[in-house]
């Protein structure tokens, strides 16, 4: 799974995997937390979440993401509602 952050600024950051070391990643009713450190795009407008998943087992429904500017006070929401998948929605 990777994830594209756009902003205001026109700069965007390019595709960052998130991983979890030890641990199952994205399953049912799970909220998964990542930290990471990237260069100020501004204000996100958009979020873009991507899967390597070909087969229906690899699906999975996103309900929402939540970026945290902790040094700039500042919370994005953005409501995705959708399956992941090349077999559902």
């Amino acid at each position: 799974v990777s994830l594209r952050m756009i902003g205001r600024k026109g700069r965007e950051t390019g595709w960052i995997p998130l991983e979890q070391m030890q641990r199952h990643k994205f399953e049912p009713g799970k909220v998964e937390t990542f930290s990471l450190q990237e260069a100020d795009i501004g204000d996100l407008e958009v979020v873009e979440i991507q899967h390597d998943g070909d087969t229906e087992a690899d699906s999975w429904f996103l309900e929402d993401v939540t970026i945290e500017i902790p040094t700039k006070g500042k919370v994005f929401y953005f409501q995705c509602r959708e399956w992941l998948s090349k077999h559902h929605g």
